[in-house]
C-alpha cells in the first residue's frame, strides 16, 4: 500500500510508481442543519447511476424488460446501508485513531481579529435575516468572528457566498487541503421540502454558521481518516461509522454552544428560540443517535457510503496493481 506521502502526491496528481493513479478529491463536508445531520458530500464522482450502457437488441420487448430491470436494480436500496451494520466491530480489534478536536487558538492578532470581522460582516450581508436579533457585539457573532479570524483550527476561515451542494443541504464547508484555504457557506432559502422557497430564520443561520465552525475543528480527523482510506485500511462500515462519529461530536458541541451563544440572549429580549436549530434535543449517544437513520437511501449512506463506493475503494484496487 502507498505510504501517506505517496497518497498525497497522487491525489496532487503526481506520478507513483510505475502509472499514475489519481487518488479521489480531498474532504468537503456538507450539512442538513444541526437540527437534521451533518453529512460529507463526495466531491468529483458522477452519479451513481451515470453509466453507459451499449446494447443491440434486435426484439424491442427485450430492449423494454431490460430498461425496467435496470431501473429496478437502481432503485433497490443497498442491504448494507442500516445503521446496526455500523455497530459491529466488522473485525477490526483496535478503535480507529484520530487527531483529537483542535484545540482554540486564542493569541490571535489584530489583523487576524480584523479578518475574522471582515468575513461574518460579509456572511451578514450576504444573509441579513441573520440581522434580525443580532449585531456585532452578540456572544455568537463574536464567536464566529474569532473563528474565522483563526481561532478555530489555527488558520483563517473564509466566508463563501456560493450555494451548497445538493438541495436538501442548508450548509457546507471546506477543509482547508494542499493550500487551500477553509471555507464554510450557508443557504439563504430552503431548496427542497414543505418550507421549499422560505428564508432561512435568523436563529437557523447562526446555528449553522456554528456547527459548520465546529466541524471544520474535526478537519485534522477528517484528513487521517481520508489517508487511512486511500491506504487500503477501512472497510466501508469503518469509513461510515468514523466520519459520522466525528460529526457527532460535532453537533453535540454545537448543543453546548446554545447554552452560551444564544439561549441566554434571546431569553433576556423574549425572543423565541429552539434547541433544536442546535441540535438540543439529539440523542446524547452515538449509537442512539446513528439508528434513527434508517432511510437506506438518505444519509449516511448516499455520502459517505456512495463516496466510498464510487472513489476510495477504486482507488485503493488500481494502486494495488
Amino acid at each position: 500500500m502507498p505510504d501517506s506521502e505517496s497518497n498525497r502526491e497522487a491525489a496532487a496528481g503526481g506520478n507513483g510508481p510505475g502509472t499514475r493513479t489519481e487518488s479521489p478529491a480531498g474532504p468537503s463536508h456538507s450539512v442538513v442543519g444541526p437540527t437534521e445531520v451533518p453529512a460529507q458530500a463526495p466531491r468529483g464522482p458522477g452519479s451513481p447511476g451515470s453509466f453507459r450502457v451499449g446494447l443491440c437488441l434486435s426484439v424491442l420487448s427485450v430492449a423494454v424488460a431490460a430498461f425496467w430491470l435496470l431501473a429496478w436494480s437502481l432503485s433497490r436500496p443497498d442491504p448494507r446501508n442500516n445503521p446496526e451494520s455500523l455497530l459491529t466491530p466488522n473485525g477490526r480489534t483496535a478503535p480507529v485513531n484520530l487527531p483529537a478536536v483542535s484545540e482554540l487558538k486564542t493569541n490571535l492578532s489584530a489583523e487576524d481579529l480584523a479578518f475574522g470581522e471582515l468575513q461574518v460582516e460579509r456572511m451578514v450581508q450576504d444573509r441579513p435575516e441573520m440581522t434580525r436579533y443580532v449585531g456585532t457585539n452578540e456572544p455568537v457573532w463574536q464567536f464566529c468572528a474569532r473563528a474565522f479570524a483563526g481561532e478555530a483550527i489555527g488558520q483563517h476561515v473564509y466566508w463563501e457566498d456560493s450555494l451548497p451542494v445538493r438541495d436538501e443541504y442548508l450548509a457546507d464547508h471546506q477543509d482547508p487541503y494542499k493550500g487551500e484555504q477553509g471555507w464554510i457557506r450557508i443557504r439563504k432559502v430552503y431548496a427542497s421540502g414543505y418550507l421549499q422557497g422560505s428564508p432561512l430564520p435568523c436563529e437557523e443561520l447562526w446555528s449553522c454558521a456554528v456547527f459548520e465552525i465546529e466541524n471544520l475543528r474535526n478537519h485534522e480527523a477528517f484528513m487521517a481518516l481520508f489517508e487511512l482510506g486511500l491506504q487500503g485500511r477501512l472497510s466501508r462500515e469503518e469509513w461510515i461509522r468514523e466520519h459520522t462519529k466525528l460529526e457527532y461530536a460535532a453537533l453535540r458541541r454545537t448543543a453546548d454552544r446554545y447554552s452560551t451563544l444564544w439561549r441566554p440572549r434571546a431569553q433576556a429580549h423574549g425572543v423565541w428560540t429552539s434547541g433544536e436549530y442546535w441540535g438540543a434535543g439529539a440523542p446524547t449517544n452515538y449509537e442512539s443517535w446513528i439508528l434513527l437513520y434508517r432511510d437506506p437511501n438518505s444519509y449516511p449512506w448516499n455520502v459517505y457510503g456512495r463516496w466510498y463506493d464510487l472513489e476510495i475503494l477504486p482507488y485503493v484496487r488500481r494502486s494495488k496493481h
